[in-house]
């Protein structure tokens, strides 16, 4: 989890208005009907501007999150392991943290609970993958990244003619797209095992590239017309190339589910969901532009906001609607856990659990 660097339906009649009286924040969902009777229920709020915990703290079992400008780690069962501001821009993984400067050179490594594990000298903006079991590093100039040890000793290294526009990193493979429209997968050692420049549009760029859980990516590409491209197999050969209406000049979230089997792509004041398999799209409307996601097996969560007003929906893939909220501030940050749903407002994190009744 990592700050951007590139810059930055059916619906029924009955609702239930379930007040989380948990929040000072005033956060209300709005459950209805699916069949069953989904609810989202409230299980803790917790102030972030509160006191750290004191030393000796454990992180076992505990998750990345952020909120506004601050960040940290939690466990499910709303136990604060760890909090900081932001200086610049953060690094989340499951290991640990990097928490850098405008300027980073020599960084640092720091577990859940804040204690130091490394220091690395990195010339560029450091990425770690989810799990924390890699370390990356993005040029300053955006012209290449590097493969990093956790010694700091670069693994390997690539550049490129053209500035990165677009990244998603794993432990075992890596895929960047650039300003050229040109977009490269390279795996755990370095060795480029794609390279692909779809055609078709009047400017070519990469605007998002998001790693399929097993082989394959799919990728926005270029400026009238947008394109989605879709690319799996162990052959890696583009299998979909999908015209879209959006017009984007800028980053934009795509991103795959846990088990790959949907896809999710931010449109104006929407979000696609795709299941690229069966060929099937279902469109969420929003009030606004997206501002966080997070997806898991059983349902999914989208925030959005326009100006000073805020909205957050629960959904299912393809299908409906769970809850929607209108929480007082701009939801910074989300992330779903079984059938756990965690938000991070500014300096508030809360944990509610969608059920089934």
């Amino acid at each position: 989890m990592s700050d951007p660097i590139f810059t930055r339906k059916k619906k029924s009649s009955f609702w239930v208005v379930v007040p989380l009286i948990l929040l000072p924040v005033y956060l209300f969902f709005f459950p209805y009907l699916l069949g069953r009777e989904s609810v989202v229920r409230p299980v803790w709020a917790m102030d972030l501007r509160r006191p750290p915990p004191t030393a000796g703290t454990s992180g076992e079992g505990a998750f990345p999150f952020r909120a506004g400008e601050r960040f940290g780690y939690a466990t499910p069962d709303g136990r604060l392991v760890y909090s900081e501001v932001v200086r610049y821009r953060v690094t989340l993984s499951e290991r640990g943290f990097i928490n850098y400067g405008s300027r980073p050179d020599h960084v640092v490594l720091m577990d859940p609970t804040g204690s130091f594990q490394e220091g690395l000298r990195i010339f560029g903006y450091p990425i770690l993958a989810s799990s924390g079991e890699a370390l990356y590093s993005v040029d300053t100039d955006l012209g290449g990244i590097k493969r990093l040890g956790f010694d700091g000793e670069v693994l390997w290294q690539a550049e490129f003619s053209s500035p990165m526009t677009a990244v998603d990193v794993r432990a075992q493979r890596s895929l960047v797209g650039l300003l050229d429209g040109r977009a490269l997968l390279f795996d755990a050692d370095g060795g480029l095992r794609s390279e692909i420049d779809p055609p078709g549009s009047r400017i070519p760029v990469i605007l998002a590239a998001a790693l399929a859980p097993t082989d394959g990516f799919a990728l926005v590409s270029g400026i009238d017309p947008q394109t989605l491209v879709l690319v799996r197999g162990e052959d890696l050969q583009t299998v979909r190339s999908l015209p879209l209406s959006s017009d984007f000049r800028r980053e934009v979230l795509l991103r795959f589910g846990p088990s790959g089997r949907f896809l999710y792509l931010e449109q104006e004041d929407a979000l696609e969901v795709m299941e690229p398999l069966r060929e099937r799209t279902a469109r969420l409307e929003l009030p606004g532009r997206l501002t966080s996601f997070a997806a898991g097996p059983r349902f999914a969560v989208a925030a959005s906001s326009r100006g000073d007003t805020a909205s957050l929906v629960v959904f299912r893939p393809m299908a409906s609607a769970v809850a929607r909220a209108a929480p007082a501030r701009q939801v910074a940050w989300s992330m779903v856990s079984g059938t756990s749903l965690f938000v991070g407002l500014e300096d508030r994190l809360f944990r509610a659990d969608v059920m089934e009744e």
